[in-house]
């Protein structure tokens, strides 16, 4: 997904328990969530700057964004199934989703696949918290990425 407002390790936020119940509602006993930026805010603008550091090497926020990466890929590997989620705000930094993706396609084992609950208009993984006639049920049927 794109960066948690809210939850954390310890606290569970309207998101991650919407992808609670599409992960029961699919079979799945549990999920492990990874943001694709490493940052926590409220302001999306932090979180799009970030991922320019990326490409411009704001030491710290590349550091940070490169193990991030690194965290992303040790998860693929574990799993059995991804599910992919930002939405359309990856938009605003697409040369850092397309990172983000191809960590995951590069790490996905060959038994695991890749999800999404739906696309967006300009397709994105829709993101699981979607508002409008695109909203997201908690028994969204996962769909082949």
């Amino acid at each position: 997904m794109f960066n948690p407002p809210t939850a954390d390790h310890a606290t569970d936020d309207p998101t991650i328990l919407q992808l609670c119940a599409i992960a029961s509602h699919n079979g799945f006993g549990g999920i492990v969530v990874v943001h694709g930026i490493p940052l926590c805010s409220r302001y999306l603008g932090d979180a799009i700057e970030m991922t320019r550091h990326a490409i411009t090497g704001r030491k710290k926020d590349a550091r940070m964004l490169q193990q991030n990466l690194e965290v992303i890929a040790a998860e693929v590997r574990r799993s059995g199934a991804v599910l992919i989620a930002w939405g359309a705000l990856a938009r605003k930094c697409p040369e850092w989703f397309e990172q983000v993706l191809d960590t995951i396609r590069s790490s996905l084992p060959d038994c695991a696949t890749l999800y999404c609950v739906e696309k967006t208009a300009t397709g994105y993984p829709m993101h699981p918290m979607a508002k409008g006639i695109k909203s997201v049920p908690k028994t969204a049927a996962l769909q082949v990425w």
